[in-house]
């Protein structure tokens, strides 16, 4: 189950990891409104999906895992995605805002992913990405798990 939650979840995302005080290792555009490369897009994507997993490891409440839910949100919504990754940016931050209603749906729905060739790609760039120290959805395809 923690493969799955660090492949579909996690693993992973986000920006300047404020919450827990890190830096980021990939600089980030300043631009408002500049395209990220796959690397500062992949970069908060690990960050964020790391975060997230281990909040759903840790989480003693629903609270805890919908807090780690909306930085996940907050994050991406600043982010302005390379250009092929825009649709799939959008349907990520949907499925992250309907999990808010029910945060440990992200533990059984499968993510949204975009094309087979664009993960590819993004796989392909995650072991020169610092903030991806575990396998995303990119590289590794998420299986839902199975509902009791």
């Amino acid at each position: 189950m923690r493969r799955w939650i660090l492949s579909g979840v996690g693993a992973a995302m986000l920006v300047a990891a404020s919450a827990c005080g890190g830096s980021s290792t990939t600089p980030l555009p300043t631009a408002a409104g500049t395209p990220y490369t796959d690397e500062q897009y992949l970069a908060v994507m690990c960050r964020d999906l790391d975060h997230l997993t281990d909040v759903l490891v840790t989480a003693t409440t629903a609270d805890d895992v919908r807090r780690a839910i909306q930085r996940f949100i907050d994050d991406l919504e600043t982010v302005v995605p390379p250009p092929d990754l825009t649709t799939f940016h959008s349907e990520f931050i949907a499925y992250l805002r309907e999990a808010l209603d029910q945060p440990l749906d992200v533990i059984t729905r499968k993510p949204p992913l975009p094309n087979e060739e664009v993960r590819r790609r993004l796989a392909s760039k995650e072991p020169t990405v610092p903030e991806c120290r575990r396998p995303t959805f990119f590289s590794t395809e998420p299986v839902a798990a199975p509902t009791p």
